[in-house]
């Protein structure tokens, strides 16, 4: 869908005029019409689609108007419950970006790590189901919709059912006083959860208590049969994510829309398996388990599962596991595209390596300096059979004088991360018009400041791509599903096409780097 296209959407549900909306961004209404009309291109500056985004939230508080976005953005989250600010959030992200995947992906890693404030305390059973309006239809040893003791059973109709078993089992996990390992799967879109706003920021909140706390999560994804829905959920968990603490995976086969199957396991305690139609969410049928038989039976289905699927996403918050992994998909034999807020290290010559290894003391950087220079030394030569497009920031030379631009690694900065003077900056601009004289597949791209986008991204067209939070807390996803990295690399694509990176693009780029030479000379 087309920006004009998604700009005449909102504009209709909303009954906003072209003077409205033009004396909301303080611009001309004749530009509010080119942008309809798609005679007026995407606007590339960003505070356009976040002004926009912000207008058009406050002017849809009505359900029908909430519905609507609902199911042309294709987000189940958006509904009265959703706060008008998060709603700004993701009508934002839908004007400006192409991708549903790396819209959700990315807007993601740019928000604090925890959602809603977690509990201290493990919840009561009252304050979980107090939010329940539907009770188990049968249970077949108690029908108290409270907590279960061990060795009971209850089962539960309908998505409400499924809500309220899922509050059962984050009660049962928070009592246990011993960590251990979460198992869950899906072949479902979280919709029954993604609907109720609340009850999803409550979820998360709770997971990464959990994780806090030493629990581990093990995760098989859900398949990507409904882009939008795939994404919506991609977002819910990603916070997650985050911890480190949790291993993905996906399963590599088709499969088709009509099973819907979700399953929440902690081993030697509880279960909680929703089965339904995915014609037919009415059709739910939830069943929540203390009961040690079926524990342990759906225990082994999960890891026969397991068995047959692959990594779809990794966590990483080790400096020493960033640049290790940055290092092999650097390496690899595949066609490279990137976006960063430093000077992509495989570009530093090996004069300043040595010159970085002889003023630097800190002994872990000294370390992975070494194991660049080794990896890199040959890189010039891996230009000739393969294409390279490095987006990155191109500081200034007051940055760079006042030591505020930190020598290029693709891992959150620490206090001691070794900067630029500009010598060693002027060493590196040098080696990139190298590189852009002798290797036609080497395209270098400068970023200015409002073209950042708070994460960097590293994509091989081997299968991997690094997507690295640059704020605190440290945080490094290695994707390995094939949707997840052919999506980033169809965003940085678009993305470096639209700034321009072949023909006079490249002589354009010459002369800047020069400029930028000479003001630090």
């Amino acid at each position: 869908m087309e920006f004009h296209d998604k700009l005449i959407f909102l504009m209709n549900i909303t009954q906003t005029t072209n003077k409205e909306l033009a004396a909301a961004l303080s611009v001309d209404p004749s530009l509010i019409s080119l942008f309809r009309s798609g005679k007026r291109k995407r606007p590339q500056n960003p505070d356009y689609y976040t002004n926009m985004a912000a207008f058009f939230s406050r002017r849809c508080p009505a359900a029908f108007q909430r519905n609507a976005l609902s199911e042309m953005l294709g987000q189940s989250s958006i509904g009265i419950s959703m706060p008008t600010e998060e709603l700004a959030e993701s009508l934002t992200v839908w004007l400006s970006e192409g991708s549903e995947i790396t819209a959700n992906l990315f807007s993601t890693m740019n928000r604090p790590v925890s959602p809603t404030p977690a509990p201290k305390e493990p919840p009561s059973a009252a304050a979980l189901s107090g939010l329940m309006t539907e009770q188990p239809s049968c249970s077949s040893k108690d029908s108290s919709p409270g907590s279960l003791s061990r060795g009971q059973s209850a089962f539960y109709i309908g998505e409400m059912g499924r809500r309220a078993a899922v509050r059962q089992i984050m009660e049962q996990i928070l009592s246990s006083p011993t960590p251990g390992t979460i198992y869950v799967s899906s072949d479902d879109n979280l919709e029954w959860l993604l609907s109720d706003y609340s009850l999803t920021g409550q979820i998360q909140a709770l997971m990464q208590m959990l994780l806090e706390r030493g629990f581990t999560l093990c995760q098989v994804m859900p398949p990507v049969n409904y882009l939008p829905r795939f994404a919506e959920s991609l977002k819910f968990w990603l916070p997650v994510y985050s911890s480190g603490k949790v291993s993905v995976y996906y399963y590599p086969r088709m499969r088709d829309n009509l099973y819907r199957r979700s399953l929440i396991l902690f081993p030697g305690h509880c279960v909680r398996v929703s089965n339904a139609l995915g014609l037919d969410s009415d059709s739910d049928i939830t069943l929540f388990s203390t009961e040690k038989t079926i524990v342990d039976a759906y225990l082994t289905q999960f890891q026969e599962l397991l068995s047959m699927c692959r990594p779809a996403i990794t966590g990483h918050t080790g400096l020493q596991e960033f640049a290790h992994l940055y290092g092999s998909l650097m390496s690899r034999m595949e066609n490279l595209i990137s976006m960063t807020s430093f000077l992509s290290p495989c570009t530093i010559p090996g004069e300043l390596f040595d010159i970085l290894l002889q003023t630097v003391t800190n002994e872990k950087w000294r370390n992975i300096f070494r194991e660049n220079r080794v990896q890199f030394a040959s890189f010039s030569d891996l230009m000739e059979t393969r294409k390279y497009i490095d987006m990155a920031y191109l500081a200034t030379a007051e940055e760079v004088r006042d030591g505020k631009v930190y020598v290029g690694c693709p891992f959150s900065l620490d206090t001691d991360s070794p900067v630029y003077t500009p010598k060693t900056y002027i060493l590196h601009l040098r080696n990139i018009l190298r590189l852009m004289d002798t290797n036609e597949n080497y395209c270098f791209v400068p970023l200015g400041r409002n073209q950042l986008e708070g994460f960097e991204l590293f994509v091989n067209s081997d299968g991997l791509a690094l997507l690295n939070r640059s704020t605190p807390p440290a945080l490094m996803l290695e994707l390995q599903r094939p949707e997840l990295v052919i999506s980033c690399q169809e965003y940085l694509l678009h993305k470096a096409e639209t700034i321009g990176y072949n023909g006079i693009h490249k002589e354009t780029t010459r002369k800047q780097i020069l400029k930028l030479i000479k003001e630090l000379s």
